[in-house]
């Protein structure tokens, strides 16, 4: 009877748990307005990746877009591998913190490998847009630095994903958004 009782609550608590869960996890839809927790984010509107943007605004030749392909690539695999990591330090973190007597030089520890990592990825970023810059004209680089400053960064420039504040996001054109 007590082991009936038993599987009958775990199976209760799963049901409940599964609708809860599929709401935390957003979804895709059409980022032409203000997002509302439904996916809803921003779009760019014409479907054009970043990359094509900036090779049209900088007037990039092929051997220019050749060279900041093979660079962007390396950049992406070199960052996916620190993202990897970053994200392995921060769940051993969760762990060890929520422990009931938490080691406090092993965990502070921690933080300073996530601190270390963290300038790791900055210096990289950094690095990677020098190395781009270097195959820029002067007056390419004049507006590719003129562009980073005016749209805020890497968060300006995303078109097609949303606001990862409860999808609130305004849209502003036809691109898919995308919640997380």
């Amino acid at each position: 009877m007590m082991k009936n009782l038993k599987v009958i609550t775990i199976v209760a608590i799963i049901a409940l748990s599964l609708p809860l869960s599929s709401f935390a996890q957003g979804g895709r839809g059409n980022g032409n307005g203000n997002g509302n927790g439904n996916g809803n984010g921003n779009g760019n509107g014409n479907g054009v990746q970043a990359g094509e943007r900036m090779a049209e605004r900088l007037d990039l030749t092929d051997d220019q877009q050749a060279k900041i392909k093979k660079l962007r690539v390396s950049h992406l695999d070199e960052m996916n591998d620190m993202r990897n990591k970053m994200g392995e330090f921060k769940a051993k973190k969760r762990t060890m913190a929520d422990a009931d007597s938490p080691d406090m030089k092993a965990l502070n520890s921690l933080i300073d490998q996530i601190a270390n990592l963290q300038g790791d990825m900055m210096k990289n970023r950094e690095a990677h847009r020098q190395d781009v810059r270097k195959v820029l004209t002067a007056e390419q680089r004049a507006i590719f630095d003129a562009d980073k400053h005016r749209k805020g960064g890497k968060h300006g420039k995303r078109g097609g994903k949303g606001q990862r504040h409860n999808g609130n996001g305004n849209g502003n054109g036809n691109g898919n958004g995308f919640r997380r």
